[in-house]
Formats: C-alpha cells, structure tokens, sequence
C-alpha cells in the first residue's frame, strides 16, 4: 500500500497542478484584444492581453461569478469598459483606456448574471434575481445606481442581448415545470433610457418541444437569430426585423447548435463582423466542429476542428476574420484557441499529461434495440491485461462525456486502470429522440446501458471482470448507487460523490432551477410520491453489499450531505467497508486543490484496500 500511496501522491502533485480553469472568453470590439474569465480554487478573475501578450487582472482580489441559478455569465467587454459581477452581488465596471480603479455600479440584495453594456456604453442589460425571482433588468453605468427598468414575469430568464441601435433588447424565458431544454421561449421588447418601468415583452420564437435559445443581433440590425429544436435537432433562425420574415439555416445538417442552459452566459455561435455570415459549433455524438454559415446564400462550410474535439463560449472578432473559443483535444482541456487564416492558434496554453491516453469510442447494443456509446481510455502504463477498469456515469443527468482531455482520465490511466465514460440513452447531442428516452426513466435505462456496455468490455478483453470499478457524482452519483443495488457482487467498489440518492427529499427540497427537473426524470409529486420511495436508492441501501467511498461538500445547496451520511451509517452498521469524506468550504462540486489531492489519495487507498 505503501508504494501505491507514494506513487498517487506524486502523481498528482504533477497533474492537479494550480492553473485557471477557463470560464470565458471574447474580444474586446474594434481593438480584437482577447478578454477572458477563469477561476482558480473556485476564485473567479478576468484579464486581458495587452498588445505585448502580456495579460493585466481587471478586478484584482474580487470573486468574478454569476450568481443566478448555477452560476455562469460573468463579465461583458466593450470598447471603453469591462463590468463584471461578483459572488457577492456586486456589478462593477472600470475603464480600460484610462483605468482609475473600479466603479461600483451596483450594491445590494439583487444577484445578477451575464451583464451586457449597451452600445453607448450608458447601462448594462442583465439577468437579475431576488429572494428567487429572476428578471431582466436594466442598470446604469456609472455609480452606485439602481435598477431603472424591468422586464418580468416567467420563472426564468437568460441570454440579454442590445441591438446596435440600443433601442430594441432580446432575451429568452421559461416557466415552471419546464427545463429551459425543453420549452424555452426568445422574447424581444422596445428599451428606453427617458421611461422607466416594466417593458412589454413580445414573443418570438419558442414553445415545448420546439425550445429556442441565445438570441443575437446581426451587426448591421437587419436580423434576429436565435436557435431552435426543429424535430430531432437544432436549426439556426433568422428573423428580419423589417418584415417579419424567417429563415431557417443549417436544417440538413442534423447537429445540435447549443447545449443544455444549465448556466448563464452559453454561446455556441457567433455573428461575424460582416454582418453576412456566422461561425456556429455543431455538436454530434459527443463531439464539436466548426461550421460557417453565409447569410445570403445559405451555403455552409465544416471547418476541420482537429485536433480539439469539443468547443465552447466561441466570440468573433471585430477585427480581423479570426474566432476565439475554448477548446479540449485529448491532451489539453479548456484551453483558449484562436481560429485564423485557416490555422489554430493556441493563446493560452495549458499543462497537458507527457503522454495523455487516446479515447476509443464504443458503440454498444442495449436494450429494446437501441445502443449506447462510449469513450474508453487504455492504461498509458505497463497494466494487466485485460485491465481493471473505471466505468463512469456522467452527471446531468441532461448532460454528455465528451472525448477531451480530463485529468480524472489522466490520473486513473496512469495507475494502470481503463476508464471508460458511458453516454447511455438520456445523453446530449445524439439527437431529442435519444435524450428524451430517459424520460420516468431515470435509474432503469443508464443502468440497464451500464450492464451491456459491462458486457462488451469484459467479452472483448477491455476490462477485468474481476476489477471493474464504477464512479460517478450527482446524478451520475444516484446511477451508481442502483448500479450497486440491481448487480450486487458485479463491481469491487463504488466511488460515490455528492449522489442524489433520496428523490422524495430531492422534490421537496431542491433549489428552484430543479425544482420540477424530476416531472421528466421520475414523474409527479407528491402525486406519486411511492413511485419516487421507490426509486430512491436510499429506500433500497441495504442492498448494496459492495466497498463504496462516499464524497459531500459541506455546503452543498443541491443535495444534502445528510443523503451520504445516512447510506455511510447503513454500510458501516452492516460491516461493509466504506468510508465517508464531507469537505468544509465545498459545495455541489470540488474546486480547492487540497480538497482534490485528499480525495484522489483516498480514492485509491480505498481501491487499493478492496481490490
């Protein structure tokens, strides 16, 4: 055990090295500076590049993060200012040209997210929330001012955008009981500064089952786009502000343009300066490409996007015919990348493994004649063949694992295990139809997918029968917990993170984006409340009799730490080895680097003890 310890601890003093986890990135209009938001042991910063390369903090010693819902959205650049808004509730701005120290714009009980300055830089349209009442609101840009126009009424609000005349503003909304994935409306209305008070909202675009989200003004003003489920997949909409007339572009590619609003801020396409054409991500099978789309013709255009398979938070640039995003290959995730003169240009290089591990996907038969797919990783060191090996069920659960870069993957392959991350029916980006086969389905068909693809790996000598481990957190948390109680004695451990394992306490309790989330998931409440007893694997926790290593954060605002604490107790009673490690100052999620050591230390100790 000894030299397993000694060998994890190095390991990850390398790997779990403190570098910024990139959050967003733009450019700064008509200069094409890169702008960029990225937090460091949950501390959130924004820096820009100086004409040197060199970047200089905006905000310095402040906690740069959207506070509305999950988080997400949280600075807006123009040619004279960045605002940002902070974890305590702040909207500050400063100067760029002449920077003369921060401009407190906004104090008080409010929480905002995704602020966007107006095109004279004179007020900021941002999302808004009070005591669990979201709105879209309006601020000015100067000191200490209120919020002088609303615009209220859904349950939720996201995606604030100006036309470039700053008289017109778009948004998207949703109600209760709908995801905003599922019913998601683009909502437009008239602003002006001389009339303070509520804004009339007009509709769009937008209804269940045909969601439209990110609306964006062309720069000339000409058009409306948005995107917006059409059948099976996504289209990108145009709508001509003068006569009311839509386009629908890309509706033969059979992609997704956007991912599940699980935050503020998302953008998954952008209007080139030209104001003729688009550069959009399209996402497939868990993976991302480039697309640019000419406005006039219609015409489409793949650009090649290896070597990085999945793409986010992409920005054009004012400047010059170039494009910025966030991107992860298999061997650096997260990095900001600079698309230009048909060439990619890494801007802000990460730390990668020397010899980070190849994914291989898998398509595996499932049940009722549908498949499943997956992206396994081999050992990157001399391991038993066939290897043990790590089975992960994604969190979400309206989620995907995609084939990019991850230092989990890294860490286990590099101890001689395979680790292999299931997208079972209910994933993302393989179409509506498979992600809505999970529906009052959650905890029968991911674990059913779980089983064959189980199967697959142990027949073709991917994985030790004897030495499969399964891992998840959240939602991938509650999968694996009925993992352990449907196929007991099938895997050597469990590894368990902040799992949501009572549904009842789950309905009753969670925090209002979720609160109706389990209407798809598992069905009505408290209607059927005995169908959510029943599904809650802390209704069944005496089933499991396999080592499971439990995970919370102390002020997790998602699922209580009392839902670890009692499957804990329950184990320990029976004498089945378990362990159980709550995290002070850790939420929904581990950010702290010394939260992440102790808990990959723990995790294979606890591997190496019951393997």
């Amino acid at each position: 055990m000894r030299k397993t310890t000694d060998k994890i601890s190095t390991l990850l003093e390398k790997i779990l090295v403190n570098e910024p986890k990139i959050q967003d990135v733009r450019y700064q209009p008509k200069t094409g500076r890169i702008v960029y938001h990225s937090s460091l042991n949950g501390v959130g910063g924004i820096k820009f590049r100086n004409n040197d390369n060199n970047t200089t903090s905006v905000f310095p010693e402040l906690n740069i993060k959207g506070t509305v819902g999950y988080g997400g959205g949280g600075f807006d650049v123009s040619q004279r200012f960045i605002v940002g808004v902070t974890k305590n509730g702040e909207v500050l701005g400063q100067e760029l040209h002449e920077p003369h120290g921060s401009i407190q714009i906004y104090s008080g009980a409010y929480r905002f997210a995704d602020p966007k300055i107006s095109p004279d830089e004179k007020h900021i349209l941002t999302v808004f929330d009070l005591d669990g009442k979201s709105g879209i609101g309006f601020l000015r840009l100067q000191e200490n001012s209120g919020l002088t126009q609303k615009v209220q009424g859904a349950d939720f609000h996201m995606h604030p955008a100006w036309h470039p005349d700053g008289k017109l503003i778009a948004w998207v909304e949703w109600d209760h009981p709908y995801m905003p994935w599922d019913a998601s409306r683009v909502m437009a209305g008239q602003f002006s500064a001389e009339q303070p008070g509520n804004i009339e909202s007009n509709h769009i675009a937008g209804r269940e089952g045909m969601q439209a989200s990110q609306p964006r003004f062309s720069p000339d003003g000409k058009w409306l786009s948005f995107i917006q489920r059409n059948g099976n997949w996504d289209n990108l909409v145009l709508l001509e502000l003068s006569n009311g007339q839509k386009m629908r572009l890309l509706e033969k590619e059979e992609i997704h343009l956007s991912l599940p609003d699980w935050v503020q801020g998302q953008r998954t396409y952008s209007w080139n300066p030209d104001g003729r054409s688009l550069t959009c991500i399209g996402y497939r099978n868990a993976v991302a490409s480039l697309i640019r789309v000419n406005v006039v013709s219609g015409e489409t255009a793949r650009i090649p996007s290896a070597p990085y398979s999945w793409i986010s938070q992409i920005d054009s640039s004012p400047a010059q015919r170039s494009v910025v995003f966030t991107g992860s290959s298999h061997g650096v995730s997260g990095e900001i990348v600079e698309y230009r003169e048909k060439k990619f240009f890494p801007v802000l290089n990460k730390s990668q493994a020397d010899h980070p591990p190849v994914p291989k996907e898998i398509v595996v038969n499932s049940g009722g004649g549908t498949k499943c797919y997956a992206w396994y990783y081999p050992p990157t060191v001399e391991a038993d063949s066939p290897p043990p090996c790590v089975v992960k069920f994604h969190s979400g659960p309206t989620a995907a694992a995609h084939p990019g870069y991850s230092k989990e993957s890294v860490i286990f392959t590099s101890m001689g295990y395979a680790i292999v991350y299931l997208n079972y029916r209910g994933s993302v980006t393989y179409g509506y139809d498979f992600q809505n086969m999970l529906r009052r389905a959650w905890g029968d068909v991911e674990t059913e997918d779980a089983h064959h693809l189980v199967n697959y790996l142990t027949a073709h000598d991917l994985a030790d029968p004897e030495k499969i481990v399964v891992l998840g957190s959240s939602a991938g948390g509650f999968s694996l917990l009925h993992m352990l109680i449907r196929y007991p004695g099938r895997f050597k451990a469990g590894i368990c993170s902040y799992a949501v394992s009572d549904l009842v306490d789950d309905a009753e309790n969670t925090h209002k984006f979720e609160k109706y989330y389990h209407r798809f998931l598992t069905g009505n409440y408290p209607e059927e409340k005995q169908r959510f007893i029943d599904r809650s694997p802390i209704t069944h926790v005496d089933r499991i009799t396999d080592p499971l290593a439990l995970f919370h954060g102390a002020d997790d605002p998602v699922v209580s730490p009392a839902q670890s604490e009692i499957i804990f107790t329950n184990l320990k009673s029976r004498g089945i080895p378990t362990v159980l490690k709550i995290y002070k100052d850790e939420g929904h999620g581990f950010n702290k680097k010394e939260t992440l050591l102790d808990y990959y230390q723990t995790v294979f100790m606890f591997l190496d003890k019951n393997m």
